[in-house]
């Protein structure tokens, strides 16, 4: 009877332990993935930050492009027309103004 008592109590004892591991085992996995999903939040968080810094970024190089542009418009109609500029460097200002425009309608396009 002592035996079976004895054996009683191991396995109590033993299935108690069982149990402390388990617990902490899920304690130690829960905080693993609670730390994965902090850092993966902050990691979305920068991404994008990034992202809305680079649209502004790209949205104040349109404005400065279209300010030059109109700049360059402004100083090439009024010199030509009174100077009479060279034709060759009439053609560099409007190839300038094709490519610039060119690429604000692709910069729009792409937002």
């Amino acid at each position: 009877m002592d035996f079976q008592n004895e054996n009683h109590e191991s396995n109590i004892q033993f299935q108690s332990e069982k149990i402390e591991v388990l617990k902490s085992k899920a304690s130690a996995d829960a905080s693993r993935w609670e730390q994965e999903f902090t850092f993966k939040k902050k990691q979305e968080m920068i991404n994008e930050n990034l992202w809305k810094e680079e649209v502004l970024l790209r949205r104040e190089e349109m404005e400065l492009s279209r300010a030059e542009l109109q700049l360059i418009e402004t100083n090439s109609k009024p010199s030509s027309a009174l100077t009479g500029h060279s034709t060759m460097h009439n053609s560099d200002d409007e190839r300038f103004l094709e490519i610039s425009r060119s690429n604000h309608d692709a910069y729009h396009f792409i937002i």
